[in-house]
């Protein structure tokens, strides 16, 4: 009787090993899904390669205008990241895949003084938050 009951201990055992296993892998498969859903809309979305393309030549002097010409394009692109960083990144990716996916755009959108004053005074309160920290760890390592 008693080997019997250790039997089927042993059984249910298992099966939560199996059960907690499949939902790890569920998890895995889910945070890979997120992973490739943002990184296709960050590097192959058309309207956003023509933002970063603009903030690439911020060297242009009609930069501003450039930015006000594509003004809802920016303006989606800003947007995205704000609810992204806020959303996305403490729950489903981990720190180097969120470096992966946001240090260019990061460092695009920090790169001009009228694009940082146009974050820091609109309504993109999580993306200027984490631009001040990246540019704060930035100059803690140099």
């Amino acid at each position: 009787m008693e080997m019997l009951i250790l039997l089927f201990l042993l059984l249910i055992f298992i099966l939560l090993l199996i059960i907690v296993g499949k939902q790890h892998e569920q998890n895995n498969l889910m945070k890979a899904g997120v992973f490739l859903r943002l990184y296709e809309k960050i590097h192959k979305d058309a309207s956003f390669r023509r933002v970063e393309n603009i903030l690439e030549n911020s060297e242009d002097p009609d930069f501003q205008k450039l930015i006000e010409n594509e003004k809802e394009n920016f303006e989606e692109y800003l947007r995205f990241f704000d609810s992204v960083v806020l959303a996305k990144i403490p729950n489903h990716l981990s720190k180097p895949e969120a470096d992966l996916l946001f240090s260019r755009p990061a460092e695009l959108l920090k790169r001009h003084h009228f694009v940082r004053n146009y974050i820091a005074t609109g309504n993109y309160k999580n993306l200027d938050a984490i631009l001040k920290v990246n540019s704060e760890e930035t100059k803690s390592l140099s």
